[in-house]
């Protein structure tokens, strides 16, 4: 009895609260109407009444992961990343309910933290324009199961980030007169009206509803099931933004989801999440064969589902990863279908690394994790190679080098080099990384003879590297670059006259990497002297200090960019921001590891992880 009375305190304190979040708030309706004269049925609404001329981002129960993510809990916590936030039923595809109203502490909500519903969300990757004359139209067929204590909300445009947002939604805490309302914000201003209709004329927790958001020349309106519920004016600034869902403390599940009009394709995607049955496909690899190919590798993490005694938990995905491969035939322009390398979704292979050989042979290296714990204590660098420019593959390799036992070696993922100049010309050099105890180091590991034999170098001297790039400069020197976790603003440095087998003491460069730049490893080519670093220029402000919201080290970043040196690395160019545009609560672009190869007309290929809210939902292509 006594956790009966706690449970209902804690759903009326909900309640309360939510029910006075929107009900001081009440603003005249501004815009071209007055709200007595309106008739719906004058509303502009220049778009197919057959929905056939746009796009379907979900289709009865089915999304479609090219234009539209889905987000929970488990993508960014990775303790919790085998169980899935989101999954089919009946067709409809469906969030998992996190927050339990009947809490009494936190283990009993879903992923055992109260803050886990906060990252389910649903994102399209076509982003709306906002521009004179742009006009938009999105409508989804879902359900909510519930609305009171909730506040589910549609988020559709801001050029200035969270606080001047505008979103539609529903306030399940009581509202006017204790009934659930509907809730704008235009520019950031929190709007509502008891004339406005109540949510109980026009839906019912629990059954499917058709919802729309029109846009015309910057007017907009909200309408459900087919009930005009309001229209405002926005401001007239330019810009584009996805359309972004939060159930927020509720699930939802949505049965059909479309969009027509000016909407585009901001994110340029290669892979993308649940491609052929992989949950995620990240850590890409590039190299370029002999007859121009482009050839991408990335690790493809398998989704296979297990049952559990738990029923609310019951769909689970494996940790076996798959190296993957797509081929490009005009220089990034256009993919192949992803095809399965090494894995065959029974074991955990990771971190792809490539490289083309001066006898035109290709070369790709993976590490084998064989606990999957990705610790460090079971793993293996295998290679396979092609001798037709990647269209058939060698048997697995297992290569030994005189460095494994001392430290658990692993490949890093992305491409390695062939020496051109001096006594070493020829020589096949990748960098790994080497950890033990609490020291993260980095190590060349190289192959004079075509990869029949591989001998590794001597260990960078810092025990906090996080990944790297290696360039040959003019003078036949090598120059890796460096990652860390240091509180620095600047990537390290080392040299190596030996062709990689020992290396100078690692120093701060000079590179123009923003202000957190130097956490990622980038990705590094040199193209006829000059030297081009892509790389993240941040870290998102409220994920700086934690670094367990994505697997591995450190967290994401934000922003994406280039910097450049003509003079082997002495002095570099400002950071120069490759894109522009807002994706989420004002962050530019998310991305994490990448790759970059140079194409056979001299334009640079960068291929990234990335996304609207987090790097995990594909990779993503940049030209230079």
């Amino acid at each position: 009895m006594k956790h009966l009375s706690t449970s209902i305190f804690v759903i009326i304190a909900i309640a309360l609260m939510f029910g006075s979040c929107y009900k001081e708030e009440h603003f005249d309706m501004p815009g071209p109407y007055g709200e007595k004269e309106i008739i719906p049925d004058t509303l502009p609404f220049p778009f197919d009444t057959t929905r056939q001329a746009g796009v379907w981002l979900v289709k009865d129960g089915i999304p479609d992961n090219t234009k539209a993510i889905f987000k929970g809990y488990s993508d960014f916590y990775p303790q919790f990343g085998d169980t899935l936030a989101w999954y089919s039923e009946e067709g409809r595809y469906t969030s998992r309910q996190c927050w339990n109203f009947y809490a009494l502490d936190n283990t009993d909500h879903g992923y055992g933290s109260n803050a886990s519903y906060q990252y389910a969300s649903f994102f399209t990757k076509p982003f709306v324009k906002y521009a004179p004359g742009s006009q938009w139209y999105f409508y989804a067929k879902m359900s909510l199961p519930y609305v009171a204590g909730t506040a589910p909300y549609f988020w559709f445009g801001s050029k200035s980030g969270f606080s001047k947002r505008h979103t539609a939604g529903i306030d399940g805490g009581g509202g006017f007169n204790g009934n659930p309302i509907f809730f704008a914000q235009i520019d950031g201003a929190l709007i509502n009206s008891n004339d406005w209709p109540i949510m109980t004329e026009v839906m019912t927790p629990g059954e499917p509803f058709e919802l729309e958001l029109v846009c015309v020349d910057y007017f907009v309106y909200f309408k459900v099931n087919g009930k005009v519920i309001w229209y405002y004016n926005v401001p007239q600034d330019v810009h584009s933004m996805p359309i972004m869902f939060s159930p927020w403390r509720n699930s939802v599940s949505f049965y059909d989801v479309y969009m027509e009009g000016d909407i585009e394709e901001v994110i340029d995607f290669v892979c993308n999440e649940s491609e052929k049955g992989y949950i995620t496909i990240q850590s890409p690899a590039l190299t370029k064969a002999n007859n121009g190919d482009v050839l991408l590798f990335a690790e493809g993490r398998v989704a296979e589902y297990e049952l559990t005694s738990n029923e609310e938990y019951a769909r689970r995905r494996t940790n076996a990863t798959d190296i993957v491969m797509k081929r490009s035939t005009d220089g990034g322009s256009t993919w192949s279908e992803l095809t399965t390398l090494v894995g065959d979704r029974n074991a955990v292979n990771i971190n792809p690394v490539a490289l083309t050989g001066n006898n035109g042979k290709n070369y790709l290296l993976y590490t084998l994790d064989k606990s999957g714990y990705l610790d460090g204590s079971t793993f293996d660098i295998y290679q396979i190679t092609s001798d037709n420019n990647g269209g058939n593959w060698s048997a697995p390799q297992k290569i030994t080098t005189t460095l494994q036992g001392e430290y658990a070696q692993s490949t890093l993922s992305g491409h390695g080099i062939v020496l051109e100049h001096g006594d070493h010309a020829g020589r096949l050099v990748v960098l790994t990384q080497c950890a033990k105890a609490n020291v993260t180091a980095v190590a060349a590991i190289y192959s004079d003879d075509q990869g029949e034999h591989w001998t590794s170098g001597t260990p960078i001297n810092m025990n906090n590297a996080t990944g790297g790039n290696i360039v040959e400069l003019s003078d036949g020197r090598l120059m890796a670059i460096l990652s860390h976790n240091e509180t620095t603003t600047k990537c390290k440095v080392a040299y190596s006259s030996d062709g990689g087998e020992s290396w100078s003491e690692p120093e701060y460069g000079n590179l123009s990497t923003g202000t957190r730049g130097y956490r990622y490893a980038g990705a590094t080519v040199s193209q006829n002297g000059k030297i081009t670093h892509f790389t993240p220029s941040a870290q998102p402000s409220s994920f700086a200090s934690d670094e367990n919201r994505i697997i591995g080290n450190p967290a994401y970043g934000e922003g994406f960019g280039i910097t450049t040196s003509s003079d082997d690395g002495q002095t570099w160019n400002n950071f120069e921001t490759l894109f522009t545009k807002y994706t989420y609560d004002a962050y530019y672009f998310l991305c994490r590891r990448m790759d970059a190869v140079v194409l056979d007309d001299g334009q640079l290929l960068c291929i990234t992880e990335g996304g609207v809210k987090c790097p995990k939902e594909g990779l993503v292509r940049f030209y230079k």
